[in-house]
């Protein structure tokens, strides 16, 4: 493997531990350490799902660094694909 593709697998693996531990403890309270402190609910448990677009909702507005975080996700993804698709590609001859 090429030092980019272990570069891009390691990056790729600790943002989806990292976006993983965001829901996780943003939904259950579930801290990182069994002594964290107390767990912060951060969108109230509903069993029946009618309200989960104002939770959601109530969630963006209240922490403002969440909606920063996927959109620096967005803009890296993006500027990722146009340089994918802007590289040059190398030829190499046959011997």
């Amino acid at each position: 493997m090429k030092a980019i593709d272990v570069f891009g697998l390691i990056l790729g693996l600790l943002l989806a531990f990292m976006l993983a531990q965001l829901l996780v403890y943003g939904f259950s309270g579930v801290g990182l350490f069994a002594y964290d402190e107390a767990p912060r609910i951060l969108i109230k448990p509903d069993i029946s799902f009618h309200n989960l677009a104002v939770n959601v909702g109530d969630l963006l507005w209240g922490y403002c660094g969440i909606d920063v975080l996927i959109q620096a996700i967005v803009l890296f993804a993006s500027a990722m694909g146009v340089i994918a698709l802007l590289r040059e590609e190398v030829k190499h001859d046959a011997h």
